[in-house]
């Protein structure tokens, strides 16, 4: 259950890295599967020491049980040996056949549970052997696809770097030249500035001459709407004073 848990995390954790095209995220994800490759092999290792006990226990109880068989075997000899003595010299071949018959048959059922037993582990070993190379053959073909990625993610990027500096050059290139032309344009601006300030003076001088004649022509003006109006009252042209 355990391996089937890891398993599922690992194919979710794999149809996300297909999914995703992060850079960061696929090597946080061969972070994780590093760890979950490490869980995994803890795993095995718990397994095996799990296993390990059971096994030395097995051997244990194999000993005990020879020991014992030896007992009951050295007891039934001197059980056989005294009923010889005692006048039972026929019972003697029944009695050590049927010690060897009860010796036979418990170390047969014994061999029989150790074997039951030990077959059963294999099995688990190899289903879970089977299971781990599996799961290990499409992390390693996950990481092969995203190294494949990974490097066309950096090509594309340097090359964007690439794109960005000559970008930067010209700007800055572009940057001199504007600098360039501001410099000429406040160089060309300064006579300029001087040259409106003379043409504004000479615009008020003429404004003040425009004054003065267009007071002039008003006089005139004025004079002659008067001659037009009233003839009789002014005096002969060849009376007045020359202008």
């Amino acid at each position: 259950m355990i391996f089937d848990y890891f398993k599922r995390l690992v194919l979710e954790e794999i149809d996300k890295i297909k999914i995703e095209k992060s850079a960061e995220l696929f090597i946080n994800k061969i972070h994780w599967i590093e760890e979950k490759r490490e869980q995994l092999t803890n795993f095995l290792r718990e397994c095996y020491s799990r296993t390990a006990p059971f096994a030395e226990e097995t051997r244990a109880q194999e000993a005990r049980f020879s020991l014992k068989m030896q007992e009951v075997h050295l007891n039934l000899v001197e059980r056989t040996k005294m009923a010889i003595l005692s006048k039972f010299y026929g019972k003697r071949h029944q009695l050590l056949s049927s010690v060897c018959d009860l010796y036979f048959l418990k170390n047969r059922a014994n061999d029989k549970l150790i074997d039951e037993r030990a077959s059963v582990f294999i099995e688990q070993r190899y289903s879970v052997k089977q299971s781990m190379d599996s799961a290990l053959e499409e992390i390693v073909e996950v990481i092969l696809e995203d190294s494949k990625r990974f490097i066309a993610y950096k090509n594309e990027a340097a090359s964007r770097e690439e794109r960005i500096m000559k970008l930067h050059v010209a700007i800055s290139d572009e940057e001199g030249r504007l600098e360039l032309v501001n410099k000429r344009v406040q160089a060309k601006r300064k006579p300029q500035k001087e040259n409106q300030t003379a043409l504004d003076e000479q615009l008020a001088i003429w404004e003040r001459k425009r004054d003065v004649w267009r007071k002039k022509v008003n006089t005139l003006q004025r004079r002659s709407a008067l001659q037009f109006v009233r003839p009789h009252v002014l005096k002969p042209r060849s009376e007045h004073s020359s202008p």
